[in-house]
C-alpha cells in the first residue's frame, strides 16, 4: 500500500538540503568542516610558499597544486565548490592520472545532484585508469542516482540500473575485497 509505496517510491537529492546546510544545522558536522577548511587553509599557506616549486615533498605531476587547491575548494559553499570544479578540470587536464581530482570533481557533481555529469566525469577518468576500483564504485553510485532521478519521473531507469550493476560488477571483478 502506501507505507510500501512511501519506502520504495523516488528519492531525489531534492528533498535533501545542500550539504552546507546540513553541516549549518549539526554543531558536531560544523565543528568538523570547520576543523577541515582550517587544515585546508594551513594546506594552501605551503602551498602558496612553495609556488609550486620544490617544496621538499618529492617531485609533483603538472597538476598537483590545482588539485589540491581544487581538493581544498571542495569543501567550502558553493562559491567555492564552482571554483574547485574548475582547478580540479585544469588538474585533471595536466595530469589524467590524478585519481584524487576525479573522484572529487565526481563528488562535487553528486553533491549538486548532476548525476548525468557525474557519470560523465568517471567515464573519461576510466578512459584513463580502468583498473581503479574507486572509480567504477562512485559510477555505479551515480548511475545509482540518476536511476533515482529517472524514476521519479525524468525517464526509464531500467537500463541506467543495469548500467550501474554492471560497473559494481566489474568493482568486484578487480577486487573482491574492496568492493
Amino acid at each position: 500500500g502506501e507505507w510500501f509505496a512511501s519506502l520504495t517510491g523516488p528519492k531525489t537529492s531534492s528533498s535533501l538540503p545542500p550539504d552546507d546546510e546540513l553541516a549549518e544545522a549539526d554543531p558536531e558536522a560544523r565543528a568538523l568542516r570547520d576543523a577541515v577548511r582550517a587544515d585546508l587553509a594551513r594546506l594552501e599557506a605551503v602551498l602558496a610558499r612553495a609556488g609550486g616549486g620544490d617544496d621538499g615533498l618529492g617531485a609533483r605531476s603538472p597538476g598537483w597544486l590545482s588539485a589540491l587547491r581544487g581538493l581544498a575548494l571542495s569543501y567550502g559553499g558553493a562559491e567555492e565548490r564552482e571554483r574547485a570544479r574548475a582547478l580540479l578540470d585544469e588538474a585533471t587536464g595536466a595530469d589524467p592520472l590524478l585519481a584524487e581530482a576525479w573522484e572529487a570533481r565526481a563528488r562535487l557533481e553528486e553533491q549538486r545532484g548532476s548525476y548525468a555529469e557525474a557519470v560523465e566525469v568517471l567515464t573519461r577518468a576510466l578512459a584513463h585508469d580502468k583498473g581503479y576500483v574507486p572509480f567504477w564504485l562512485l559510477r555505479g553510485e551515480a548511475r545509482r542516482g540518476l536511476g533515482l532521478r529517472h524514476q521519479s519521473g525524468d525517464g526509464d531507469p531500467a537500463q541506467v540500473w543495469q548500467d550501474a550493476e554492471s560497473d559494481l560488477a566489474a568493482a568486484i571483478e578487480l577486487d573482491p575485497e574492496q568492493a
